[in-house]
């Protein structure tokens, strides 16, 4: 499952001149662009977790049926490219786009 953010505001529906309270999307036609981020999703078979024991780094590979986004393109002020956010839901890519790098 592949959720898609699109980029836009709501503006006021009018008829006849005057404003309803009906609300509807509105985004920039000139924008070359609507959503802001492009994640490539892969289905992976493996999964190693590092922890620290004893003041050692220790890493175990296991067999783990798990999805990874890979970001390809971002709109955003910060190069995400070659992000990879394990297991994404919404506020699993908010989190990675928008705190200091690093994996998700």
């Amino acid at each position: 499952k592949l959720n898609v953010v699109f980029i836009g505001r709501a503006r006021q529906i009018y008829r006849g001149g005057e404003a309803t309270e009906e609300l509807e999307a509105k985004v920039q036609k000139d924008t070359s662009y609507l959503v802001n981020l492009s994640l490539r999703m892969e289905r992976r078979e493996e999964r190693t977790e590092t922890k620290i024991v004893a003041k050692r780094k220790v890493e175990n590979t296991y067999k783990d049926i798990h999805f990874v986004a890979t970001v390809e393109e971002s709109g955003f002020d910060k190069d995400h490219t070659g992000l990879e956010i394990e297991e994404p839901t919404y506020d699993k890519i908010v989190e990675a786009l928008f705190r200091k790098g690093g994996k998700a």
